[in-house]
Parts: structure tokens; sequence; C-alpha cells
């Protein structure tokens, strides 16, 4: 074959890979339409695949259960994340499952955009630097935070913090 009918082949075959490419564009969550600030659990699990994938696979411990169980009602958690961000999209789902088994724990989900600021400005109020942090609070005072993933589950690491106050 000549030089030229190998140029013709090599510039169909980039022609058809980028077709290929730009045909094959997955339906994940950029097509979502993004909603930053409040957000709640159902909703979340709802209209993020990756998340409802991530809570449905997690199976909670009677461990952390057992640890937070004592202070569920003594606590509040502020929870801020991205539902672009790989750890809030493994640690949200978690902590949402474990709160499902402590009705009495009450939480705030606020949802950053990827400046991690949200339309109220708590992540600026909170100074929220990181995805996800679990902002913890006792007696209305912020007692500490769990910042990207738990040291040893979020149920203990949150168990741990109100412990200590």
């Amino acid at each position: 074959m000549s030089a030229n009918v190998y140029s013709y082949l090599k510039y169909g075959l980039l022609v058809a890979c980028l077709f290929t490419l730009t045909a094959c564009q997955s339906t994940s969550s950029d097509d979502i339409e993004q909603t930053y600030g409040a957000m709640e659990g159902s909703v979340l699990l709802a209209d993020y695949p990756q998340f409802t994938l991530s809570y449905e696979n997690y199976d909670v411990t009677e461990q952390e259960t057992a640890a937070l169980q004592p202070y569920a009602e003594a606590i509040k958690v502020k929870v801020f994340f991205g539902t672009w961000c790989h750890d809030s999209q493994r640690e949200v789902p978690r902590f949402l499952k474990l709160a499902e088994l402590l009705p009495e724990l009450e939480y705030q989900l606020i949802s950053l955009d990827y400046q991690k600021s949200d339309p109220d400005g708590m992540a600026e109020k909170y100074q929220v630097k990181f995805t996800p942090t679990f902002v913890v609070f006792k007696d209305g005072q912020e007692i500490g935070r769990v910042i990207e993933r738990p040291q040893v589950s979020l149920g203990e690491d949150i168990a741990n913090l109100a412990a200590k106050h």
C-alpha cells in the first residue's frame, strides 16, 4: 500500500476513535443538575447513583453502632461533602446508613461545589477545607471533626469525640 493510503487510514481511525469517545460519554452525575447547600439524605441517594451504590454495599458493624449509641441524642453533626468527591461518595453513605440505625442522631447534609462553598456560606463559616468534613457539636459547641476518612470508623471516631466532652 502506498503512503497516501496509510495516511487516510490513520486519519480515518483517528476520526472513528474520536467519534466513539464522544458517543460513549457516560450519563453519570455530570448529567445531573448539581444541587449545592442543604440536602436531604433521601434526595442524595435518589439522585446520585454512586452514593446509592456505596450505601447499599456498606454494612454498619455492631461495634460502630454500640460505640455511638450512648452519645447519639446529645450530639449533632454537620456533614459537608461534594457529590463530585470520591471520599464523600464513600463516607457519606456510610454515615447515612449509621444514622438510619440511630434515629435520635441529628445531622445536616451540606453539599459543596468544587471550590468547597455553598449558597448559605456554611462552609466558609465553619472553615471547611476538605470533603467530606463531619463537624460534631455537643451543647451547641463544636467538639471536633472527622475529615475525609475516619481513623477507625465514623461511628467510633464520632463517639470518641463525644466521649472527650
